[in-house]
């Protein structure tokens, strides 16, 4: 994982960055979810 505040710097420079991240990021949660055995 990122260091915070190089992470902070990284999406207050590149706001899309954080949307980017943030959506791959559920995308990653939701393979989690559904690979796991109901």
């Amino acid at each position: 994982m990122l260091h915070k505040a190089l992470y902070k710097a990284l999406l207050y420079q590149h706001p899309l960055l954080l949307h980017i991240l943030s959506f791959l990021h559920q995308l990653k949660q939701k393979q989690k979810y559904e690979y796991l055995p109901h």
